[in-house]
């Protein structure tokens, strides 16, 4: 199966106060990611992880990165991911006949697409038109702090998606 993530920010304390994310501690905030994370995820499913993945050094990056199920890949975000070795901007997939793209921040979709999955935003919006297609942002965020699926996706904006 695959899944999509972002805006994680693994080990960065100040975005619990940025986002008034609901965790007292980085510890707290890593371990629910990880716990979500692979409640969801198995070993064989493969995760888009669209930047902004974790603030930390190498040696914490692959014990989080050892921690989490699945097969990951990394997109570049706007901070913090020189760790990941992400060299994708952009990812484009088809699902049911319907082309979409991955990227981190949504400035950089590609319009040929109706729809485009972005992050960046962290819970400043879930979904909105730009230029006739249909950006959902997929940051943890928005998702309860678990990674999704494209049909998670389409279920909860049945109405703008698909």
């Amino acid at each position: 199966m695959l899944f999509f993530t972002a805006d994680n920010h693994f080990c960065h304390k100040n975005i619990i106060k940025y986002c008034n994310r609901p965790f007292n501690s980085i510890k707290e905030m890593n371990g629910v990611m990880i716990e979500r994370w692979n409640s969801k995820v198995a070993s064989d499913d493969t995760v888009i992880v669209a930047g902004d993945f974790c603030l930390c050094n190498r040696e914490r990056f692959k014990e989080i990165h050892d921690s989490l199920n699945g097969r990951k890949i990394y997109l570049k975000g706007s901070h913090g991911d020189k760790t990941t070795k992400a060299f994708l901007k952009l990812v484009e997939l088809e699902y049911i006949g319907y082309q979409f793209s991955v990227t981190h921040n949504p400035d950089d979709i590609n319009c040929t697409h109706r729809l485009n999955l972005s992050a960046h935003v962290h819970d400043k919006w879930e979904v909105k038109t730009i230029n006739d297609s249909i950006v959902v942002n997929i940051g943890v965020d928005v998702w309860n702090f678990y990674p999704i699926t494209i049909e998670e996706v389409a279920k909860r904006y049945k109405n703008w998606v698909l």
